[in-house]
């Protein structure tokens, strides 16, 4: 059963073994993005494989596709060694959201940036989260420059796209 329900329509649950419980009386207070750097198929095998010890709470696919790999009430790893706003450990304060994309070789399509607004709205909105609460992954990633994603993602349109409600 979907957890979330993404421009109408239920988000399918594609579950992830790389994740714990999310700790008693912790609840997110930011959404970190990031960027695939491999195809959609390759990602959700990669972040579902037990062997690679890292997933995501959600993956954006290209055209716009959502797929839910870890339940909010878990902590997914997607951060690593991380910081932000005076906490480390962000993975257990977040929800990190994957995006399919190949850094440097490809634009970031309109509706692959609609869903990841629309995404984050329902985030934001159940979580009563101010729209400064989504980073990247470069944002928040110790040492700074250990991670550099999401490559030249499109902030402004993201932010407009962000700001339009869903009819």
């Amino acid at each position: 059963m979907s957890e979330i329900t993404v421009q109408g329509r239920p988000v399918p649950f594609v579950p992830s073994p790389n994740r714990v419980a999310r700790p008693a009386g912790v609840t997110p207070k930011c959404l970190v993005l990031h960027s695939t750097c491999a195809s959609y198929n390759s990602a959700r095998r990669w972040l579902c494989d037990p062997v690679s010890k890292v997933s995501a709470h959600f993956l954006v696919a290209r055209d716009g596709g959502v797929t839910q790999l870890v339940r909010l009430a878990d902590v997914a790893w997607h951060a690593g060694v991380s910081f932000w706003r005076g906490q480390s450990g962000v993975n257990r304060f977040s929800i990190g959201i994957e995006m399919e994309h190949l850094d440097g070789t490809q634009d970031w399509p309109a509706a692959q940036l609609h869903a990841v607004a629309a995404l984050c709205r329902v985030l934001l909105a159940r979580y009563t989260l101010p729209a400064d609460a989504i980073v990247s992954h470069a944002e928040i990633a110790r040492p700074k420059g250990r991670k550099v994603d999401p490559v030249e993602f499109p902030w402004e349109a993201f932010r407009k796209a962000l700001t339009v409600s869903e009819k």
